[in-house]
């Protein structure tokens, strides 16, 4: 973080960027038509002085970043995990904005305290390392370097999910995840090296990803390979795959095919039969990025901070026993 000079008004900034005081209580109280080049300039040295417009002491504002969010399903990831932040934020009474895909270069344009950010674009992440003077969080992500994170523990995740497997005689494991990123490498590494510990070969890992198209052509591929379990990386991929492993492949859970996915609480139990999960603690989740978030509020100098998070694993009827 930079110095941060003393400016106690508006005064005081107009002066500072040669600007008239009502333009720039216009841009800080984000009222009128004002060109983006002006605004930028505005709050660039508001932040840099670490000035508050009046009607926003009493108030900090965060934006919730979430990218790729065209993506999402109701009662999937993104959706979950964002509603959970909604009310964290106003459980610790901040003012909250939402930014996705559609609108997120207008990000630098708002004066804004903070970011929540589910971000999985590189393009994204540019724009949140110029920003200046803003407290970052990144959520479920511990591969950015400089920024400070909540996540859960999805090495922890992908042993817990293979020691159950194994635990019912799988030794062939199909993995299907929506896209390769941070997250399903530490899956599929977790997976591995628990088949390793266990005395099996980690090459019945077999790993397939849908690249967000329909999941039929890529599960079809995967499932050639003679796996007798599934796992289903992504709460958004539930209801299509058991839809198609039933209706388009022709097989039975779990006679023909165990099953283990994330945890969907309105679609993981109401399926037939109800799926075995792996459940990521998303209220803990919030709570832990918002603790952070609060943290660098108080102390702009503090050094990043990682906080990781444990799952735990639901069993319900997806998983067959094959025996020792």
């Amino acid at each position: 973080m930079s110095s941060k000079s003393s400016v106690s008004s508006i005064y005081e900034l107009a002066r500072k960027t040669g600007l008239s005081t009502s333009t720039v209580s216009r841009v800080l109280n984000q009222r009128g038509r004002i060109s983006k080049g002006t605004r930028l300039r505005v709050l660039a040295a508001a932040r840099e002085a670490g000035f508050r417009p009046r009607a926003s002491v009493r108030q900090d504002t965060v934006a919730i970043v979430v990218d790729r969010f065209r993506y999402a399903s109701y009662g999937g990831f993104q959706s979950t995990l964002l509603t959970h932040l909604i009310t964290a934020l106003a459980r610790y009474d901040f003012a909250s904005e939402v930014y996705t895909e559609d609108n997120v270069d207008r990000l630098g344009t708002r004066f804004i305290d903070g970011v929540l950010a589910l971000t999985w674009s590189d393009q994204t992440v540019t724009k949140l390392r110029q920003l200046s003077n803003v407290a970052i969080v990144m959520v479920n992500r511990l591969d950015l370097e400089g920024f400070s994170t909540a996540a859960t523990d999805h090495f922890q995740g992908g042993q817990l999910v293979a020691e159950h497997l194994i635990d019912h005689g799988h030794r062939r494991i199909a993995f299907l995840a929506e896209e390769r990123d941070w997250g399903a490498g530490q899956r599929i590494e977790g997976v591995r090296q628990t088949l390793k510990r266990r005395g099996h070969d980690p090459a019945g890992l077999i790993v397939g990803f849908t690249d967000h198209q329909p999941v039929e052509q890529a599960m079809g591929r995967l499932l050639q390979s003679d796996a007798t379990a599934l796992f289903l990386t992504g709460e958004d991929l539930t209801i299509e795959a058991a839809y198609v492993l039933k209706h388009r492949l022709g097989l039975n859970i779990p006679d023909d095919l165990s099953v283990v996915g994330l945890e969907n609480a309105k679609v993981s139990r109401f399926i037939h039969p109800p799926l075995t999960t792996l459940c990521q603690p998303f209220d803990q989740l919030a709570t832990a990025a918002l603790d952070i978030l609060t943290q660098h509020l108080q102390d702009a100098g503090s050094q990043p901070i990682q906080q990781i998070l444990d799952n735990h694993l639901i069993a319900r009827e997806s998983v067959r026993s094959l025996g020792p």
